[in-house]
């Protein structure tokens, strides 16, 4: 436990989790494919 508070004092765990979450779409990406997928792709009209 000591060891997980000192390396989160030292400011990695932002870069580790940037790292963990590399190539995961965020949730609002996941909730607009799936409603094209489920909707297709809103018509904008002008």
């Amino acid at each position: 436990m000591i060891s997980e508070s000192d390396e989160l004092s030292r400011g990695d765990i932002g870069k580790r989790v940037r790292e963990l979450m590399q190539g995961v779409d965020d949730p609002a990406t996941f909730v607009t494919q799936e409603d094209r997928r489920h909707n297709g792709t809103p018509k904008i009209r002008h």
